[in-house]
Order: structure tokens, then C-alpha cells, then sequence
């Protein structure tokens, strides 16, 4: 799920009504996991791309 971003990570939209969040992962597949980097609300202060 979700579409590939830099770094290997994944980037996944979660739909929350009229707002949502932005999840960015990395499947693990060694483990069997997903390895979560970080979720933010778009609207949160300093949200980059450069950033995990």
C-alpha cells in the first residue's frame, strides 16, 4: 500500500473525515513488520520532504 518515496520509505494517506494524516514507512521483510518513520497531519508546522 501506499506509493514509494525517497529513502525506500513508503508514504500512505489515512483518510480522517475532511482532514486526514500522512504515514511513512518501510516494510521489513525479514521480520515480517512494518517499520513506521513518522505520521503527521498535513497541516502540521515544518512538514517537509526532506524530512523522516
Amino acid at each position: 500500500m501506499g506509493h514509494p518515496v525517497e529513502g525506500g520509505l513508503h508514504e500512505l494517506i489515512i483518510s480522517r473525515r475532511r482532514s486526514g494524516y500522512l504515514a511513512r514507512y518501510a516494510w521489513n521483510e525479514a521480520l515480517d513488520r512494518v517499520m513506521v518513520a513518522r505520521i503527521r497531519h498535513p497541516r502540521e508546522a515544518g512538514d517537509h520532504d526532506d524530512e523522516v
